[in-house]
């Protein structure tokens, strides 16, 4: 059993004005503090609603939004036809989830896009069944699988979230292997007169692309 929500006519039109009231604060300002500013709201709208019949909203939404991008980017380049303000303007999903070829970028960095509400998942919410009680000790795992906000998959939202933390992870894993373990080979001239002779080898941390002319490095 579902509890169906919707929002009401007041409460949209407040959303409205509050991202109407964005444009106007911003008119004339670079592209990049428009989608800073304007993706927490979009995203705290859309995750309020979220377990709400608000799909179609969403979508309204979304339309109002693309009607007030173009009317603030023909302020900016007033002198310049639609399609040379698309080709500067807009571009696909750097993250490659998503299949929509007109996101709003910021032309200086392809990584800062603008959210699309319709991308947040409708996740309803589950009414307790009226016989469980959270004082009943057999139900505390139905009360804990209630409790537990699982990542849903299934929608842009998620899966652009999960491509931009593989894309850091990445990142941060290419910076720790550049410091690289590598063992070093000791020649035989360097032993001393007591050693033995299989090659004695220690271990060193070394940067990547340093080595010895005598002492070649082996990358383990």
């Amino acid at each position: 059993m579902h509890l169906l929500i919707k929002p009401s006519n007041a409460s949209v039109k407040k959303a409205m004005e509050t991202i109407k009231n964005v444009f106007i604060q911003l008119r004339g300002r670079p592209v990049g503090d428009l989608i800073k500013k304007l993706n927490p709201i979009i995203r705290g709208i859309g995750n309020y609603w979220s377990s709400q019949v608000a799909k179609k909203i969403f979508r309204k939404l979304d339309s109002y939004i693309w009607i007030k991008i173009r009317k603030h980017l023909k302020g900016l380049h007033n002198n310049k036809p639609f399609k040379w303000i698309f080709k500067k303007y807009f571009k696909p999903d750097y993250t490659g989830v998503s299949k929509d070829k007109w996101i709003l970028t910021d032309p200086h960095d392809k990584k800062t896009q603008l959210f699309k509400m319709s991308w947040i998942p409708i996740v309803r919410h589950a009414v307790v069944k009226y016989r469980n009680s959270p004082d009943d000790g057999s139900l505390i795992e139905y009360f804990e699988k209630r409790d537990k906000k699982d990542f849903i998959n299934d929608n842009i939202s998620s899966r652009r979230m999960t491509k931009q933390k593989s894309k850091t992870n990445r990142t941060k894993s290419m910076l720790e292997l550049y410091v690289v373990k590598a063992t070093r080979t000791v020649p035989r001239r360097e032993r001393g007169s007591n050693s033995s002779d299989l090659a004695d080898k220690h271990t060193s941390t070394v940067l990547r692309g340093e080595r010895s002319r005598n002492a070649p490095y082996l990358l383990d």
